[in-house]
C-alpha cells in the first residue's frame, strides 16, 4: 500500500468520526431539549371583585362575584390538549365557589390567557373561623386547579402531564380589594415547587377593583373632553395627535 493510499484512508477515518461526534451532538442536543417534555405551569395572574352583597338575616352570608385571569403556560415543543377541569375557591377546605375549566389546547412553546368569573358564597360555609374572618374584615381564602391531558410531539409521541395551582390569599371587604401573600404553582409530575408572584401592583389592582365597583358612573363620563384636554396641555401632543 503507497503512502497516498495510507493518507486517503486516514483522512476518510477522520471525516467518518466527525461526522459520529457531530451526529451524536446533534441527538444529545435533540433529546435535552425537543424531547424533554415538561409539565404546564398554571397560575392566577390577576383578580378583582366584580360585586359584592351581603344579608342582613346573617353574619356570615356574602357573595361575591371575583374576576381573575387565568394563565396556562406550555414550554413544551408540542401542544398541551388538556381535559374539562373545575377550579374551587376554598374557605379552610370547604368549596365556597366553582368555576368550569372547559377543555381545549395551549400551542407548543405558548401562554394561554383568559378571563375567568366565580361566583363565592360563604353561606356554603360554616364555623366560628368563617364569623371571626367576616367580622374582623379580612376573610382569607384559597383557590385551587388541576389540569390534566396530554402533550402532544409530532402527532405520534403523547405523554400525560398536569398542571396543579394553589393559591393563597385575602379579601379585605371593608374596601373590597384582593391580595395574594404567596401564590403556589406546583407541577403534580415533578418534585421542585416555583413560588411566583401576580406581576401586576397592587395600585393598579386597587385601581381595576374601583373601575369594577364603579361601571355605573364611568358610563356617565365624556371621555373625549379628557382626551382633548391631555392632548391640549402639550406642544409634543398636539403635533402628535393633530
Amino acid at each position: 500500500m503507497s503512502k497516498g493510499e495510507g493518507r486517503s484512508r486516514k483522512k476518510c477515518l477522520a471525516y467518518v468520526a466527525a461526522f459520529i461526534v457531530f451526529q451524536t451532538a446533534v441527538i444529545l442536543v435533540f433529546a435535552l431539549t425537543v424531547m424533554k417534555i415538561k409539565s404546564p405551569k398554571v397560575r392566577f395572574d390577576a383578580m378583582v371583585v366584580e360585586s359584592f352583597s351581603s344579608s342582613n338575616s346573617t353574619a356570615t352570608s356574602i357573595n361575591m362575584k371575583l374576576l381573575a385571569q387565568l394563565t396556562i403556560k406550555n414550554t413544551n415543543f408540542g401542544h398541551f390538549k388538556y381535559d374539562e377541569s373545575t377550579l374551587v375557591i376554598l374557605h379552610k377546605g370547604v368549596p365556597l365557589g366553582e368555576h368550569v375549566i372547559p377543555k381545549g389546547r395551549t400551542k407548543a412553546k405558548k401562554t394561554q390567557k383568559f378571563e375567568i368569573s366565580v361566583d363565592v358564597s360563604t353561606a356554603r360555609g360554616s364555623g366560628p373561623e368563617l364569623r371571626n374572618e367576616i367580622n374582623s374584615g379580612i376573610l382569607k381564602l384559597s383557590s385551587q386547579a388541576k389540569l390534566s391531558g396530554k402533550v402532544h410531539l409530532f402527532k405520534v409521541i403523547k405523554k400525560k402531564k398536569s398542571g396543579e395551582m394553589k393559591c393563597d390569599w385575602d379579601i379585605n371587604l371593608g374596601t373590597r380589594q384582593t391580595w395574594e401573600p404567596l401564590v403556589r404553582v406546583r407541577c403534580s409530575s415533578s418534585t421542585n415547587a416555583a413560588c411566583l408572584r401576580s406581576t401586576m401592583t397592587q395600585d393598579r389592582l386597587n385601581d381595576l377593583a374601583i373601575i369594577a365597583l364603579e361601571s355605573e358612573m364611568l358610563e356617565k363620563i365624556a371621555y373625549e373632553n379628557i382626551v382633548e384636554d391631555f392632548i391640549s396641555k402639550n406642544t409634543k401632543r398636539m403635533m402628535l395627535f393633530k
